[in-house]
């Protein structure tokens, strides 16, 4: 008897435990006003453009960096990755975070951003490209087939800045 409790209440715990991180980050993702810090506090002071990461990222690669521009996407189903443009030029580049550590709220795109992370390239086979276009399609509730799927070889290799820290404005 003892142990079927023992059961029942670890099994309690870890249900509401789940349940109530997935409440808080759903709550995170459809905040209203955008607005403040998430993750730690920023340390960097020099700002390194986007344009600058992007056309010279082999002086950038696994180090920190602080970036920041106009938020154009956001991650429609966690929050966990945003897409800022460049304060200069249209150029683009993709911001991570740990799933469900910082959830960058749907309400941020058009805001301003500053964000420190660390700069990392990522390449990819052909396969790894293929299921990465098809998960990101389906983010935006696309359903693709791999074999519609066109792989450039720009669709190889990417950039992004993985974020400890950042600032909505």
């Amino acid at each position: 008897m003892l142990r079927v409790f023992h059961f029942i209440f670890i099994f309690t715990l870890v249900f509401i435990g789940c349940s109530g991180n997935a409440t808080n980050e759903k709550t995170a993702l459809n905040k209203k006003n955008p607005t403040g810090d998430y993750g730690k506090k920023i340390e960097l002071k020099s700002i390194t453009s986007i344009d600058q990461l992007l056309n010279y990222p082999s002086e950038y690669i696994d180090k920190s960096v602080l970036i920041n521009g106009t938020i154009s996407a956001v991650c429609p189903m966690r929050g966990c990755w945003i897409d800022v443009k460049s304060a200069e030029t249209d150029s683009e580049l993709r911001l991570k975070v740990t799933d469900g550590e910082i959830v960058f709220p749907l309400s941020g795109k058009g805001q301003n951003i500053k964000a420190e992370g660390i700069f990392q390239k990522l390449e990819f086979t052909h396969d790894q490209a293929v299921s990465r276009k098809i998960h990101f399609a389906e983010e935006k509730g696309i359903t693709l087939h791999p074999d519609s799927v066109h792989i450039t070889p720009e669709d190889l290799t990417t950039y992004r800045v993985y974020v400890s820290s950042a600032v909505i404005e």
